[in-house]
This record gives C-alpha cells, sequence and structure tokens, in this order.
C-alpha cells in the first residue's frame, strides 16, 4: 500500500514538472531572445542636505540648497538585452547593455552670494550638472526550476558626472576702491569607472498563456577607479587653477524591479512594462565634491545615489 502511494505520489510530481515544463515558454523552445526597451529614470538629490549654497543678498531667501544641487532631475535611455538558450531547461547566457542620461539646468538674476566665496556679489549665476551612467555585463543563468534562475556575472559600470557653476557680478574691495566686475567659472568632473561580479535571482509566472510576470534581484561588488578633476576660473583675480584627486575603492551596485510581459505575435514576439529601482554606494557624485573644496580636494568624497522608473519595449524570441 505505502508502495503504491510512492509510486503515485511520484507519478503525479513528474506530471506536474512535466506539464510546467511545457506551459513556460508556450510550448516551444526559442534559443535567441532580444529584448529592446527604454528606461525613465528618476534621480532625487539628497534630501538631508539643506544647506544653502547661492541665497539673496536682500532678504535671504535660498535660490539652491544642497539637495537641489545634487538632483539632476529625470533622464531615459535605451535598455538592450540579448539572451541565447541551448536549450529549455538549464543554462542560458545573457549580454546586457544599459544608458541613462540625466542634465539638470538653472539660471537666476538678482543681488545673490555663493557660500564659501565672500565678498563676490553676483548678479547672474547659472548651474549646468550633467550625469552618464552605462552598464556593460555578461551573465550566466541557470535554471533551478521553470520560472527561477539563479545567475552570475562580470559588469562593469561607469557613472561620469559633470557640474559647471559660472556667472558674474561685483566683487567688493577695501576702501577706498570700487567694486570691480568679475566672472568666475567652476567646474567640476567626476568619473567612476567600475569593474567586478554580481549575483542575482530571476523568477517568472506564467499567468495564461499570453501573459507573464517576471522579477529581478541583482547585488554586485566592484572595484571603482574613481576620479575627480575640479578647474576654477576668475577673470578678476587672473585665476586657472586644477586640481585632480583619484583613488580606488571598493563600491556596491544593487538593482530589482518586476515586468509584465504580454504576447503580440504568437510566441515570436512580446511587449513588456514594469519599475526598477537601482542603489549605488560609495561613488564621487560632481556636487559632493564641493564639500572637499575647502580642504584644496585632499580626497575623494563618496556618496550613495540611487534612481528608479519605469521601463518598457519589446521582447523578441525566435
Amino acid at each position: 500500500m505505502k508502495r503504491s502511494i510512492f509510486v503515485l505520489a511520484s507519478l503525479l510530481w513528474l506530471g506536474f514538472q512535466s506539464t510546467g515544463q511545457a506551459q513556460w515558454g508556450n510550448q516551444q523552445h526559442n534559443p535567441y531572445r532580444v529584448e529592446f526597451g527604454v528606461s525613465i529614470m528618476d534621480r532625487p538629490g539628497d534630501e538631508n542636505n539643506t544647506a544653502p549654497i547661492l541665497r539673496s543678498l536682500l532678504n535671504g531667501d535660498t535660490f539652491i540648497n544642497g539637495e537641489q544641487l545634487s538632483d539632476p532631475g529625470t533622464g531615459a535611455g535605451p535598455d538592450l538585452s540579448i539572451q541565447y538558450f541551448p536549450n529549455a531547461s538549464t543554462f542560458h547566457y545573457e549580454f546586457r547593455g544599459r544608458y541613462y542620461g540625466w542634465n539638470d539646468q538653472s539660471s537666476h538674476v538678482g543681488n545673490m552670494e555663493l557660500t564659501g566665496a565672500a565678498g563676490l556679489e553676483f548678479s547672474r549665476f547659472e548651474t549646468d550638472y550633467t550625469s552618464d551612467y552605462i552598464s556593460l555585463e555578461f551573465n550566466a543563468k541557470r535554471t533551478v526550476r521553470p520560472g527561477f534562475n539563479v545567475l552570475g556575472g562580470a559588469r562593469f559600470i561607469n557613472l561620469e558626472e559633470k557640474l559647471r557653476m559660472f556667472g558674474n557680478g561685483q566683487a567688493v574691495l577695501p576702501f577706498p576702491f570700487p567694486p570691480a566686475d568679475f566672472e568666475q567659472d567652476f567646474n567640476i568632473r567626476a568619473s567612476n569607472p567600475m569593474l567586478g561580479l554580481q549575483t542575482g535571482l530571476d523568477l517568472g509566472w506564467q499567468l495564461g498563456n499570453r501573459l507573464e510576470v517576471n522579477s529581478f534581484l541583482r547585488a554586485g561588488g566592484y572595484v571603482n577607479f574613481a576620479k575627480q578633476r575640479t578647474r576654477l576660473v576668475n577673470d578678476l583675480l587672473g585665476t586657472d587653477t586644477t586640481t585632480v584627486t583619484d583613488g580606488s575603492q571598493l563600491s556596491f551596485a544593487g538593482e530589482t524591479g518586476v515586468r509584465v510581459n504580454f504576447e503580440i505575435f504568437e510566441r515570436h514576439l512580446y511587449g513588456f512594462v514594469g519599475g526598477e529601482a537601482h542603489f549605488l554606494n560609495r561613488i564621487a557624485t560632481a556636487p559632493s565634491q564641493l564639500e572637499l573644496s575647502g580642504t584644496g580636494f585632499a580626497g575623494l568624497n563618496t556618496v550613495a545615489p540611487r534612481f528608479y522608473g519605469v521601463t518598457f519595449g519589446l521582447d523578441a524570441r525566435f
């Protein structure tokens, strides 16, 4: 009796497994898969940094604080994935490339002062903050069961940042000298080329014949060859100074997200829409280097930027 129950349970389990294998992927093995998506990502600034950077000399109102300066706004970019499945149930391989770009500009006029620049009264002040994120990765994935994959791979990430603050006004000179016109240009460039390894999980659920839900989790450690370059030009003082600082450090990158795939053309073309969140740590952003300007940039200032948003695109299988 016990043996019969065991045999029956085994047959039921094998039947369930074979059914799951058949249902996943719509009963057809497509060895190649190409995903092309577009992501729209919001990247907030440092919410805890409300210290004024540019303020009015007339009433003390803040034009720019630390949070505003470190917020590059909302950006977008392509997301390309090429996958190869040698067979339906073991290893498969993926190459993925992504780019996100942010740019935020501001312009102010009035009677203003810049923190740390006593004696300079700006009548015009502008900022231009640009950030570019590039990720290239190669992953090997193993199917533990239908819809559940573990992965590991190598990844290169580069976050390149530029911050320019420029303006003009008058410098207040000691008596009996009259105020003198000046123009000042302050440029910071921060680079974060990172190389390392990552691991993660992919989870998927088949909802009927035409709908799939997929989620993912990634985490990795990277050697960050960070570098910052700062240039200050002031025509009144006749100065044109450049300071360069670099240093290697261990950085972290993690991301998670969910996608819904819906069939457009039977078994071969899908659309997808979803959301993602990305987390970085020990990254030298351009605005964070301003805190070191008073120390002569003796080191690199690193922070933990994050960004999140929506992604959508097409998924071709053949």
